[in-house]
């Protein structure tokens, strides 16, 4: 993605202020484009209920892609959705299998055609309701009383 920088207007609502861009015109005619964005890792550890949610606005070309996906290593990607035709607002996406992972990655996938456009992102956002952390209890042996009775079996139940 391109390094956020002063543009001209064409980039519009919901980019507004700072926004990462993967623009297929900086990369030249007859050339195709495959970026990505990934965020840092993620404790969601003591999160459930997790959703994803950014502002976008995506100019398609024919054949382009615009794939938000998940990786609990970040190496092996799952999709969350891809986006094949233009897209202007703000998207959001239950993601339970992110629920309680102790670290994910997100990952913003632009793959660009020859006749290819952009895809602008803004405002990424990825919320959970907070559960406690499980506390181990400590081992405590049950206490069983047997009588003492010299004549009788010691038996336990």
């Amino acid at each position: 993605m391109d390094r956020p920088e002063p543009r001209e207007s064409r980039f519009e609502f919901p980019l507004v202020g700072t926004f990462a861009v993967a623009d297929k015109a900086k990369a030249g005619p007859f050339k195709t484009m495959d970026e990505q964005l990934i965020s840092p890792a993620i404790n969601l550890s003591n999160y459930s209920g997790v959703k994803v949610a950014f502002g976008q606005k995506f100019v398609a070309g024919f054949g382009d892609q615009a794939i938000v996906e998940y990786s609990f290593d970040g190496s092996a990607w799952v999709n969350i959705h891809t986006f094949k035709w233009p897209q202007d607002g703000k998207s959001e996406f239950d993601v339970p299998a992110m629920d309680t992972q102790p670290q994910v990655y997100l990952r913003f996938h632009y793959v660009a055609g020859i006749p290819g456009q952009w895809w602008g992102i803004d405002n990424i956002l990825v919320s959970g309701f907070r559960t406690r952390p499980r506390r181990p209890f400590p081992h405590r042996p049950r206490r069983r009383t047997v009588p003492a009775d010299d004549d009788a079996d010691e038996h336990f139940d």
